[in-house]
């Protein structure tokens, strides 16, 4: 694991720790607009436990979205759930590690209970 490092520059307006500082940016910032051209990201359902300086958190997400293709744009649906670990770094909360597990990512057209995984 890399040394920790924190960034205030995303795009989304969240100061975010990092722990691999090789990488530099949030998967979110560089990878999302390359592979979604639309996305209504619903993350809902927290389940937040905090222990003094550090938490965790579980959410779920939602997410109807557009997928860039070389056939042109695709609408499909994206589930997941959000394991979130959290650190208060000078009396505010930052993400210290975010993974996210896949429930599925399907067509519109094919729905999850056809096609789990497109």
């Amino acid at each position: 694991m890399g040394s920790l490092a924190y960034s205030r520059k995303m795009r989304f307006g969240m100061a975010v720790l990092l722990e691999d500082t090789k990488v530099g940016k949030p998967y979110a910032a560089f990878l999302a607009p390359r592979l979604l051209s639309f996305a209504a990201h619903q993350v809902m359902n927290p389940i937040i436990d905090v222990q003094g300086d550090k938490a965790t958190g579980i959410w779920k997400l939602f997410q109807p979205c557009t997928q860039v293709t070389a056939g042109g744009p695709r609408a499909v649906w994206l589930a997941a759930i959000y394991n979130d670990d959290y650190v208060k770094v000078g009396g505010k909360w930052m993400f210290k590690h975010l993974k996210v597990n896949s429930l599925f990512f399907t067509p519109y057209e094919d729905g999850w209970v056809k096609k789990q995984f497109a």
